[in-house]
């Protein structure tokens, strides 16, 4: 049917790009398990969603940049493939911002300490 092979290809998509269209949400990234590149920089995205992301295990980039983000769930360190998280621009209060200048590995280690054993 044309749903399933819909399925199908969702299931083969790597890279998404929907920056610059005022998004306050992200769309159901869990639908594509392959997805290795997603970028969502300068929309007006509230929330990072644990249930969306964490089916995301091949995601090595993650630019949402220049949103409304201000919490992080500790639950993203187990996105163990995240080589890069660019944040800049959200208003971030639980990432302070010198752990957020080191980059990517502090700020996942930072998340990791949070979730615990």
């Amino acid at each position: 049917t044309a749903a399933s092979a819909e399925g199908r290809a969702l299931a083969h998509v790597e890279e998404l790009d929907l920056s610059e269209n005022l998004l306050t949400k992200l769309p159901p990234l869990s639908l594509l398990p392959s997805l290795r590149s997603f970028r969502a920089q300068m929309n007006r995205i509230t929330e990072m969603p644990v249930d969306q992301l964490l089916p995301l295990q091949s995601l090595q980039l993650c630019d949402v940049r220049d949103n409304d983000i201000a919490n992080l769930p500790p639950q993203l360190s187990q996105l163990t493939s995240l080589q890069s998280l660019s944040l800049s621009g959200n208003p971030l209060r639980t990432i302070p911002h010198q752990v957020q200048q080191k980059g990517t590995s502090a700020v996942l280690a930072l998340l990791a300490k949070r979730l615990g054993p």
